[in-house]
């Protein structure tokens, strides 16, 4: 998954659960909030491999109350699997 230097807000990945093969890669954009609170190693499968580089992404201390748009089932899964930090 690439998403590098867009005007997105929200990735709006509402039922993400589980990564298979590749790289996550998110730079550079600087509207996308919270990206980085999400642990994207914790959501590939155990016997999958990619390289994570997620930076360069709007502030979390300038997020505020942004939107997620994640639904409460997806987060709900999120935590259980270590895979989302504090929002």
């Amino acid at each position: 998954m690439r998403i590098v230097r867009t005007s997105l807000r929200s990735l709006g990945l509402t039922s993400l659960i589980q990564l298979g093969d590749g790289d996550v890669v998110i730079r550079g954009n600087e509207n996308l909030c919270y990206v980085d609170s999400v642990n994207w190693n914790a959501l590939r499968l155990a016997d999958k491999t990619g390289r994570t580089d997620v930076r360069d992404n709007k502030s979390p201390a300038e997020c505020g109350q942004c939107n997620l748009n994640i639904s409460p089932h997806s987060i709900s899964t999120l935590r259980y699997l270590g895979a989302l930090g504090s929002i």
